[in-house]
């Protein structure tokens, strides 16, 4: 659903890349969260805060990763495998940059932290904010465009 904000829960940086950026070409909002406790207390918590966060969240996951989330009614899982079959229209066109002004202050993306200190935190970056963060990367490790470089890390291992 475009500008809505979808979760995504992933293990692999290959499955958060691909379906990240298909958020995105869908018009959605993406939020990738980070990986869940295996502790079931905290996994509870750690659910009730995410549903909290977006009030019902629709949570992109695969089917092997899917089972936490049903513990929690309101969270709508949707699982990659369901939505790989599902057939695009011919008509579908992604607008560009210069069909939607002013979208530099719109919401881009949303990170979690870490959740060292409790529950992580969803934090808003803005499409203005990714590119300012980029442009700084380049510069301080004097990258020309010739060279590229992915500013994420994850803690996936």
């Amino acid at each position: 659903m475009p500008r809505e904000c979808i979760v995504l829960y992933f293990n692999t940086h290959r499955d958060n890349t691909i379906w990240f950026w298909s958020a995105v070409a869908a018009g959605g909002i993406p939020a990738v969260l980070s990986p869940l406790s295996s502790n079931e207390a905290t996994l509870v918590g750690e659910l009730q805060n995410v549903n909290k966060l977006f009030d019902g969240p629709t949570i992109l996951t695969s089917k092997q990763l899917a089972r936490p989330f049903r513990q929690i009614a309101s969270i709508k899982t949707v699982t990659v495998e369901v939505v790989a079959t599902v057939k695009v229209e011919d008509r579908f066109t992604m607008g560009g940059i210069d069909e939607a002004p002013g979208f530099e202050d719109e919401l881009a993306t949303i990170l979690f932290t870490s959740g060292s200190t409790g529950f992580a935190k969803g934090v808003e970056f803005t499409h203005t904010q990714l590119v300012c963060s980029s442009k700084l990367k380049y510069n301080f490790h004097q990258t020309n465009s010739s060279q590229t470089f992915l500013s994420w890390v994850s803690t996936y291992t």
